[in-house]
């Protein structure tokens, strides 16, 4: 097994998350675990999929000899659409511009353990998808991110066969939960 120590980096970047609420949050994002406005996971849900995004964005960074600045990466759990909260699937998305040795990197970095957010999540079998991704930071609180989860737009490139997932888009602001500094 590879460990953390083994593989050289350093990458800085931001954290960051958003969720869906059950009953219409004016929260933009929210990111509240369980929501106080209700539940984001809650059985009286509008229609359509129940989902969850933790992310990482890399403002600077080198993994093994790969430069990945620049790159935005996200766990998406998602829900059929039937919104049951029996049905969460995981989904590690990459933007369709990540290089083939980026992604490479970015896998070993996962096995390893480097990013703490998603270290409990993530496995071998994680499906993992290219998709027009795209990450702006508008301030010290703020970023938009814009996913395009469709089957049209995305390409499966590893991990278990994920089956059909529902088409899912985002187009919205996600909560910095912090910033990271990483290295060995």
């Amino acid at each position: 097994m590879v460990t953390a120590s083994s593989v050289q980096y350093h990458l800085k970047g931001d954290i960051f998350e958003a969720h869906v609420c059950s009953k219409g949050c004016s929260c933009d994002p929210c990111t509240c675990n369980p929501c106080h406005c209700g539940d984001g996971r809650a059985d009286e849900v509008p229609s359509g999929p129940l989902w969850n995004i933790t992310g990482y964005h890399i403002d600077a960074g080198q993994l093994q000899d790969n430069e990945v600045s620049d790159l935005t990466f996200i766990k998406l759990a998602l829900t059929s659409g039937t919104g049951s909260n029996d049905d969460w699937q995981d989904y590690l998305l990459l933007a369709q511009d990540t290089s083939e040795t980026q992604v490479a990197a970015l896998v070993e970095a996962l096995r390893t353990g480097i990013f703490p957010a998603l270290a409990a999540s993530t496995d071998a079998d994680l499906p993992l998808y290219l998709v027009p991704l795209a990450y702006h930071k508008k301030n010290a609180e703020r970023a938009q991110l814009l996913i395009d989860f469709t089957h049209l737009a995305s390409l499966q490139i590893s991990g278990a066969p994920a089956g059909t997932h529902p088409d899912w888009i985002y187009q919205r602001h996600v909560a910095l939960q912090k910033c990271f500094d990483l290295h060995n």
